[in-house]
């Protein structure tokens, strides 16, 4: 059953919402650790996250959120693999948790493209739409 417009938006919000907050407080462990470098990319990767509840041109927000939907999936696995490493014993599933929400909303932006989208990039590139 496919997703109406306004739930996958809400979707998409919550998701970027929810990243952001979490990416941002894993940062500022990370710097009570002294983990700086690591925590400097989890800051940056909430705030950009927090940044995508403010784009408004649909363009923009396409390219910018597969983007951070990719940089949220990798981010979210190296921060549960340390997790791991390190012998904790939940916390790294709330970063898997994070991925996989992201991996979600990866997969719901490529398949909300519309067929007629696809047609004109093919015309604008030179390609057919045809195998």
């Amino acid at each position: 059953m496919p997703m109406d417009r306004s739930r996958r938006k809400c979707f998409e919000k919550f998701a970027f919402l929810l990243n952001g907050i979490i990416f941002i407080f894993g940062g500022l462990v990370l710097f009570n650790d002294r983990k700086f470098v690591t925590g400097i990319i989890q800051l940056a990767t909430g705030f950009s996250n927090l940044v995508m509840l403010r784009l408004h041109t649909e363009r923009t927000r396409r390219y910018v959120n597969r983007i951070i939907l990719i940089l949220n999936i990798v981010v979210a696995i190296g921060v549960s693999a340390d997790y791991f490493i390190a012998g904790k014993k939940y916390i790294q599933y709330a970063w898997i948790a994070v991925a996989a929400v992201s991996v979600v909303n990866l997969i719901i932006d490529f398949r909300k493209r519309k067929p007629e989208e696809v047609v004109k990039l093919a015309k604008v590139t030179g390609g057919t739409d045809e195998n």
